[in-house]
């Protein structure tokens, strides 16, 4: 279920995505930029880096120093210096 992703990141392999997920890892074949399109109305996905974009409800907090996003169970991915207020806006919308 979506609630269980945590990102999706790309991998070496051309058009090649992994899910990275509460307990399981999937790979499938597309493009970050596919995602996006099918996710512009929901706006449940952020795109922290190029190469990653993250379960904005599975979000716990994020490191401003070491540059990453940290999920529940400890799982990390970095995010660029340009878009971390960008991530605490959406954050701080989120607890309303």
């Amino acid at each position: 279920p979506f609630n269980d992703i945590l990102y999706i990141e790309t991998t070496g392999s051309s058009h090649k995505l992994r899910i990275v997920g509460k307990n399981f890892f999937k790979e499938f074949y597309g493009t970050i930029a596919d995602i996006q399109e099918k996710d512009k109305e929901t706006r449940r996905f952020f795109s922290p880096h190029k190469s990653y974009l993250v379960n904005i409800g599975n979000i716990k907090g994020y490191d401003k120093k070491m540059r990453e996003i940290i999920f529940y169970e400890d799982h990390r991915c970095p995010i660029t210096r340009m878009k971390i207020g960008k991530l605490k806006a959406i954050l701080e919308e989120l607890k309303g």
